[in-house]
């Protein structure tokens, strides 16, 4: 009876290492638009098996339609000897690793859009579903370039070991074969590959640093990021650890329509107003962040005063806006950060939620009764809410509540300001709340 081979690992991720398992938290990094997760996901035959699958944020709009919910651009499996090997994974913040009993296969990031990939020991291929007007093709340069309608634009860089490319245009149908990639290892055992993304124009660096410089840069980036949050009991300790990873993922950078990093609902979502808030709060051991988030999504605030609903790099939806859940955190951090909340910080927050407090209690209070309304079931927070039985618009309680607290949170910031009179104007519309943490 043949032994029982082993699997193959790295021993770059350690025991002692905060783990996780990406069939419950995708692979990501701060700022990028990529990711990395598992799921069952069709092959060049036609068959379907797990395999990780390279994605792009924004599929809530990139694959809207019958059919589309599945699509990335690339679905990523480990093989040996010309066929697909069985793999376990695991993963840290910096790096998610393939294991086999023939070899391994890492991933990491190495800058916010720039995916590097190595392996020892087994090949890696991927493959790409490539739909009407699409193309895959090399650029004779030894580098070869995906570009999706809605997913954006791939260079393939291989930058260690043998790599093996079979796809062509279809002049017919006007796009290419579905394209199938192997990268096998050099005579030394190992292959780097290196996928970047844009929207448009993507070249090749001179030079790619070495793996290991990416891993470490990441880990110390997502330190960093842990840092802001308070201590929790130990026992609490690794939920911790996994829920500012999850956050930390989620935090993106300007591309197409965002103009500042903004805080996704989910790695493959888009960004909510209401997130932005929640996040303020949670940035305790960092002013600058929280103002920051704070003030996200008013950069897409329109001329009356109304900010969007939801926002991606594609699309901004304002069919509906969320509560002013802005009051709440306004005071809650007023309270936090004392004078930490500099004069800048007070200006940069302040003539937007105005506009935002304004917006409300003008265009939202059609009958002129002085109580603003809901139009939409989203806006109340709740989207089928009971609020709504009787039809739209509703006056409801928590939104005036809301708007006092947004207006004593602008009393303070105009003190902060020296706006004497707007901040005795305020004040006379909402007394001290009794809000203490």
């Amino acid at each position: 009876m043949e032994t029982e081979r082993k699997v193959k690992k790295s021993g770059k991720i350690k025991k002692s290492d905060f783990r996780f398992n990406i069939k419950d938290v995708p692979f990501g990094r701060k700022l990028s638009h990529l990711y990395l997760q598992e799921a069952i996901s069709k092959t060049e035959t036609g068959a379907e098996r797990k395999q990780f699958q390279l994605c792009r944020s924004t599929k809530r709009y990139a694959t809207s339609g019958e059919g589309t919910e599945d699509i990335s651009p690339m679905a990523l499996r480990p093989m040996y000897e010309g066929r697909t090997i069985p793999y376990t994974s695991r993963a840290t913040p910096s790096m998610l690793e393939m294991n086999t009993e023939y070899g391994y296969i890492q991933f990491c990031f190495d800058q916010k859009d720039l995916l590097r990939i190595r392996g020892k020991g087994i090949d890696l291929r991927l493959f790409s579903e490539i739909r009407p007007g699409e193309a895959f093709f090399s650029r004779l340069d030894g580098t070869y370039q995906a570009s999706f309608e809605n997913m954006g634009e791939y260079l393939l860089v291989p930058i260690k070991g043998d790599f093996d490319f079979d796809c062509e245009w279809q002049w017919r149908t006007y796009s290419s074969e579905d394209a199938v990639m192997d990268i096998s290892p050099d005579e030394s055992g190992e292959f780097d590959l290196a996928i970047h993304f844009s929207i448009a124009d993507t070249e090749r660096l001179s030079k790619y640093r070495p793996f290991e410089d990416c891993v470490e840069e990441v880990q110390k980036d997502y330190d960093e990021w842990l840092s802001i949050y308070p201590p929790v009991p130990a026992k609490y300790e690794r939920m911790k650890k996994l829920s500012a990873y999850s956050v930390w993922i989620c935090y993106l950078s300007p591309l197409g329509l965002l103009t500042e990093n903004i805080m996704q609902f989910t790695k493959d979502n888009g960004a909510f107003s209401w997130h932005q808030a929640y996040f303020a709060m949670s940035a305790m051991n960092n002013v600058d962040m929280s103002v920051k988030a704070l003030r996200g999504m008013f950069y897409y605030q329109d001329e009356y005063g109304e900010i969007p609903d939801i926002i991606d790099d594609l699309h901004v939806n304002f069919l509906a806006t969320k509560p002013p859940f802005q009051g709440f955190v306004l005071v809650y951090m007023l309270d936090h950060f004392g004078d930490k909340m500099t004069k800048e910080h007070c200006d940069l927050l302040y003539e937007p939620l105005a506009n935002w407090y304004n917006w409300w209690m003008t265009r939202r209070d059609t009958d002129n009764n002085g109580v603003p309304q809901y139009n939409h079931g989203c806006e109340s927070g709740n989207d089928y809410t009971m609020i709504m039985s009787k039809g739209s618009p509703a006056e409801a309680p928590d939104l005036m509540a809301y708007l006092i607290m947004l207006a004593e949170g602008l009393s303070r910031l105009a003190e902060k300001l020296g706006k004497r009179k707007e901040a005795k104007r305020s004040g006379r519309i909402a007394p001290k709340s009794s809000l203490r943490f």
